[in-house]
């Protein structure tokens, strides 16, 4: 047992999920904390490395903070309910993290995952946007963040450095889901260094990621908010430049609301309307493609949607894996025995994901 781990997993109405996930994780040798805002509670049998913590209807920011507030360990890994962390990232994080103190969070390559009938098929995610981010210099890590884009909320973390933002997220309310993430991401950015390790970090729904509505056409969305001037966006500016302010030995308070300025509008200029669609694995879809292909789904019926939409996974799947052939991480070139049992627990739960999708 490692108690200077504790993997976080929030939760909410996805019971079928996450009991699958408690059975998964249980014998990592971590603690786990489970923050659920289901309706109902959970009646489950929790091994003795579990606590389980039951937050009817509380929306994600108290729920969060909350559970930060709970954690006791040096570490904090947060899960989804739908996805799969490797037990062997996590330890290879928390060494590297020992052994590298001016580092604040590890995060690894990804995997996203659905099924064709029985079989599990799966491709790359995120490899192209994904990077080290390990400048000394802070304005050089909030500026690289700003021009290609990536969360790592989902990552490894220092639970001196999450307390600390968590007092920031509670201190100017940022409720939003999308300013949490940004947040996090920035402020931690601020504290240390990104590592990107090539290793297999985790599995993910690739239906949930590429469908319409999420990663591929969302990731833009945050702009609304910085242009909005909205009470919300105006939190997160002031939230992001008191924390640089008092995190940097050498940036004036003026001088820190400038830089997290332009880093917003930066992330708006540089990343929304010029780099995500390059930098984007496989191109998303535009706009005027998801509408010819919804008029010929239409058209065309069920059963030619359902092709066109395999020609394009497949597509898209072999662009990725040749991209990626030289990263060792993915499991297409090189054998991973973790991969391999993941996998297997992944084809078990299949009803779960067709139920849920």
């Amino acid at each position: 047992m490692n108690n200077n781990i504790t993997l976080l997993i929030l939760t909410h109405k996805r019971n079928a999920f996450l009991i699958n996930k408690i059975n998964y994780y249980k014998n990592f040798g971590f603690q786990i904390l489970i923050a659920d805002s289901s309706d109902e509670k959970l009646e489950f049998e929790f091994s003795e490395n579990i606590k389980y913590l039951h937050f009817p209807n509380m929306e994600l920011f108290e729920k969060f903070t909350l559970s930060i507030d709970e954690l006791r360990t040096k570490y904090i890994h947060i899960c989804s309910d739908d996805d799969f962390i490797l037990k062997d990232f996590v330890t290879t994080s928390y060494n590297f993290l020992e052994n590298n103190s001016d580092y604040s969070s590890v995060l690894g390559r990804a995997i996203g995952f659905k099924f064709d009938n029985d079989n599990l098929d799966t491709q790359p995610i995120y490899f192209k946007t994904q990077r080290n981010i390990n400048y000394d210099d802070i304005e050089l890590r909030i500026d690289s963040l700003s021009k290609v884009y990536f969360h790592n909320f989902y990552s490894l973390y220092r639970l001196e450095n999450l307390k600390l933002i968590n007092n920031y997220i509670k201190k100017y309310h940022i409720y939003d889901f999308n300013m949490i993430e940004r947040f996090i991401a920035m402020s931690s950015i601020i504290l240390g260094k990104w590592k990107l390790l090539d290793e297999l970090h985790m599995a993910r729904d690739a239906i949930l990621v590429y469908k319409k509505g999420t990663s591929s056409d969302t990731r833009g969305l945050l702009e609304n908010y910085i242009e909005s001037n909205s009470k919300e966006a105006i939190s997160l500016k002031e939230a992001l430049s008191d924390f640089l302010f008092n995190f940097s030995d050498e940036l004036s308070k003026d001088k820190s609301e400038i830089i997290i300025s332009n880093s917003l509008e930066s992330y708006k200029k540089e990343w929304v309307e010029k780099n995500r669609r390059k930098y984007f694995d496989v191109r998303p879809s535009s706009k005027f493609e998801l509408a010819i292909k919804k008029i010929l789904c239409t058209i065309l019926g069920k059963n030619s949607c359902n092709l066109i939409n395999k020609f394009h996974w497949e597509t898209r799947k072999n662009i990725l894996i040749k991209k990626t052939k030289k990263f060792k991480a993915y499991p297409y070139y090189y054998p991973n025995k973790d991969w391999d049992l993941l996998a297997n627990i992944i084809i078990n739960m299949r009803e779960v994901y067709e139920k849920n999708k």
